[in-house]
């Protein structure tokens, strides 16, 4: 019995091993991508951008919402970028389990995105009291996630989504 506890120890450690090893690997490609794809979408913004502001004069409505469209997206994907590289970090820490006020972190969020864009007119129902236990960090990001893809929805016009 000593034998198969030895053995099913020293398979346990090799396989802790090669988990690590592939977080490795992942993290480092997740960076890489992430570098990779954001010098595009720089540019892919930075000159739509500047058509805009050069060529505005000459673009019609439709032409200037399309590039206006094409600068959403970029920034959109952008922030999709952090939010991999923001979720991997947050993955690799020890999860701590805490009491956490859910309402306060979803109204935290909220006037982030209001702040972000004051144009935007939304009203959020959030409940007052919520409260959950976990790891504040993921629940954060979890919450983020899905306000933020729910702000994006709302403002997206369903006969020209981006």
């Amino acid at each position: 019995m000593q034998q198969a506890h030895d053995e099913l120890e020293q398979r346990v450690e090799e396989r802790t091993k090669e988990l690590a090893t592939t977080n490795k690997e992942l993290e480092a490609f997740s960076y890489s991508v992430s570098h990779d794809l954001r010098a595009p979408l720089r540019s892919i913004d930075g000159f739509s951008q500047a058509l805009l502001e050069d060529y505005s004069d000459k673009l019609d409505s439709g032409g200037r919402d399309d590039l206006q469209r094409v600068r959403r997206a970029a920034q959109r994907m952008s922030a999709l970028i952090d939010d991999m590289l923001n979720l991997s970090r947050v993955t690799r820490s020890a999860m701590r389990r805490e009491k956490l006020d859910l309402s306060a972190v979803a109204k935290s969020i909220a006037r982030e995105l209001q702040e972000a864009e004051p144009g935007r007119r939304v009203e959020f129902v959030i409940e007052n009291d919520l409260n959950a236990v976990g790891d504040s960090q993921l629940l954060r990001a979890a919450m983020e996630n899905l306000l933020r893809n729910s702000w994006e929805v709302h403002f997206r016009s369903p006969e020209r989504a981006d």
